[in-house]
């Protein structure tokens, strides 16, 4: 339900700090209660929480996630003799995706400038090495002249690849590391589909590294490139594998 319900937590204003509170325990007690019976069941069957969490499922299905929830909230708030507060599914499962800031700068924005300032550095620096001076000056050392001509004929040589090195430096120096990536729970709905049908799909969304969580049966732990979020976000709901 966390998983599932990862906007209830901004609502904890509109409900009250207490009733919140309140919520969020009960709903858990309810939960515990009926995992326990399941344990009490079906013991032989079950040795994991991997397990556990699939029997929870066929047990109780999703489309009753909800209701337990808002009739969880209803009774509470009766029991205070607050007026019932009305929420739809949708706004406990919406999301809102928070820029990445680089000292108050928008993450994008700062690679906006990037890519520009790139590319000027870049015919610059490719300017110089074309000019670049392969005979040595009449009053220089001899082997101080030498020494300058084979490492200019060596960075010459390394023009084919000075765009890729100019931008894996200025990159590096004004973008962290921990913005190039972002990791996404994909919770699925009855289930997560074989691997069959969710690779291909996952490609698309070119997802770095995929890894099935280890307690909940139907949960996904994908990485993607910083580029590549807003579109694996958009795909909230699809039907893969239909």
């Amino acid at each position: 339900m966390q998983m599932k319900y990862a906007g209830l937590n901004g609502r904890k204003k509109d409900f009250g700090e207490a009733t919140y509170k309140k919520l969020i325990q009960e709903v858990g007690r309810v939960v515990y209660q009926r995992l326990v019976q399941i344990m009490k069941d079906d013991i032989d069957k079950i040795h994991s929480t991997f397990l556990l969490s699939k029997a929870y499922r066929k047990k109780h299905p999703h489309f009753g996630d909800f209701q337990l929830i808002l009739s969880t909230l209803h009774q509470i708030q009766d029991a205070e003799g607050k007026p019932r507060l009305y929420i739809q599914e949708n706004e406990l499962t919406s999301f809102r995706v928070t820029t990445t800031m680089i000292d108050n700068i928008p993450v994008e924005k700062v690679q906006e400038a990037c890519n520009t300032y790139i590319e000027k550095i870049t015919d610059k620096v490719l300017e110089h090495v074309k000019n670049l001076k392969m005979e040595a000056h009449p009053e220089m050392d001899p082997i101080e002249a030498a020494a300058k001509i084979k490492v200019r004929e060596q960075i010459v040589k390394l023009t084919p690849y000075l765009p890729d090195i100019i931008k894996q430096v200025v990159n590096k120096q004004f973008i962290p590391d921990g913005s190039s990536c972002y990791t996404v729970l994909i919770y699925g709905e009855p289930t997560i589909p074989n691997k069959e049908l969710t690779k291909p799909w996952l490609r698309r969304h070119r997802a770095i590294t995929v890894m099935r969580d280890p307690n909940l049966f139907n949960l996904l732990t994908v990485r993607v490139p910083r580029d590549a979020l807003a579109a694996l976000l958009a795909a909230d709901g699809t039907l893969v594998g239909a």
